[in-house]
């Protein structure tokens, strides 16, 4: 039994620890952040977006493989960050803005898995 017992504990011991939560951020390249407020603007004025967007979108997901978060950590990261930014908040229509966090989640998935 003590070996039995012994073997659990050790196994337990080396389990992950890591959880991620939203506290954390992954770190967003500059470069991203600017392409993503491009994107908000050309949205804005009525512009297509979805490769620039997809261009903004790939390395932040990539960061996020590179620092194993998990994936419901990227979408809350992405989301926080659309939220942050000056051009997301001057989408006076609520739907709009709304639409574009849609398209910025379905985005974010199929380029977090597409990796």
């Amino acid at each position: 039994m003590a070996d039995t017992q012994s073997a659990h504990s050790t196994a337990e011991r080396e389990a992950p620890t890591s959880v991620f939560t939203s506290a954390d951020r992954i770190e967003v390249p500059t470069r991203a952040v600017e392409l993503l407020r491009n994107c908000l603007t050309a949205k804005r004025d009525g512009k297509p977006v979805a490769e620039k967007l997809r261009a903004a979108i790939a390395p932040i997901c990539a960061e996020a493989h590179r620092s194993q978060a998990m994936p419901e950590q990227v979408l809350i990261s992405v989301k926080e960050l659309c939220h942050t930014l000056p051009e997301y908040e001057r989408i006076r229509d609520a739907g709009e803005r709304v639409a574009f966090l849609d398209t910025v989640v379905r985005m974010t998935i199929e380029e977090y898995y597409r990796v």
